[in-house]
């Protein structure tokens, strides 16, 4: 089998929101600050907008993941983080949507820490669930869940995602562009087995 390769989608919801929200309280700030005559009321806005945006951008932008098949073995790439899982070790691929994925590693490590499993253990698992995934799913919020009930809503944020389970128990939440391609290819590398 040919080698393939697959690269990471990026979705910027957070950003989106973000810029619909800053638009916004800006407006509503104009019509403070017209209406009182504190115009500094927009110096203050508009450094928290900047804010917003540079904490937004960094929670969206994410460096780019290279998934290959090569063979009976798929290669995980990300920043300066490899991992080469061999058809053994795979047990089943299957789509997801972003809200549905953290609802399952939720509820994992959930039933995890109720039979012992520490939090910090708990926390490191949830990072390894994402580590290869380029996609923000909604696991740590800065607005009290309100973001990310609006992020769940837009058109985008149904584009699956690959959960891929492994043998040893270990979950991977992938973000390919194309996801049903990568299902497929995933599927006839298991198919050979």
């Amino acid at each position: 089998m040919p080698r393939k390769e697959f690269h990471t989608r990026r979705q910027w919801h957070n950003t989106t929101i973000w810029a619909v929200s800053a638009l916004i309280l800006m407006l509503l700030g104009v019509v403070i600050a017209a209406r009182s005559g504190q115009w500094s009321l927009l110096l203050v806005l508009g450094a928290v907008v900047a804010v917003g945006f540079v904490v937004n951008y960094f929670q969206d932008r994410a460096a780019d993941a290279n998934y290959s098949i090569d063979g009976s073995t798929l290669r995980l790439h990300l920043r300066k983080e490899d991992q080469a899982i061999e058809r053994s070790e795979i047990r089943d691929a299957s789509l997801l949507d972003r809200a549905a994925a953290r609802n399952y590693i939720r509820e994992k490590l959930a039933v995890a820490v109720e039979k012992g499993l520490s939090k910090a253990e708990a926390k490191a698992r949830e990072k390894g669930f994402i580590r290869f995934c380029t996609v923000d799913i909604g696991l740590r919020s800065f607005t009290f869940g309100i973001g990310r009930q609006l992020a769940d809503t837009m058109p985008n944020a149904k584009n699956d995602l690959v959960l891929l389970r492994l043998r040893s128990g270990e979950d991977l939440l992938l973000s390919p562009e194309y996801n049903q391609a990568f299902i497929e290819s995933i599927g006839r590398m298991l198919d050979r087995a």
